[in-house]
């Protein structure tokens, strides 16, 4: 589900976050909260990093490719 306004979209994860957190937070809840989203979503991309070297479609090859290849910027 999607809550949509002239604005922005919201994914039904944001929506059920702000409907959550509708009240209002101390700021020590509040850092603990963003911290625990952090350690959330970053454990979510290691495990996604993960599978994907696992499945061989990234190595070390290919991530110094990576490193090495110049992007032109687009100014």
């Amino acid at each position: 589900m999607l809550v949509k306004d002239s604005f922005n979209t919201l994914s039904n994860a944001q929506f059920e976050i702000l409907k959550m957190f509708s009240k209002p937070m101390n700021n020590k809840d509040l850092s603990e909260l963003k911290q625990l989203l952090k350690d959330f979503l970053s454990k979510r991309i290691d495990e996604e990093v993960d599978e994907i070297w696992e499945t061989r479609e990234l190595s070390q090859e290919k991530l110094e490719g990576v490193l090495n290849t110049h992007v032109k910027r687009h100014k």
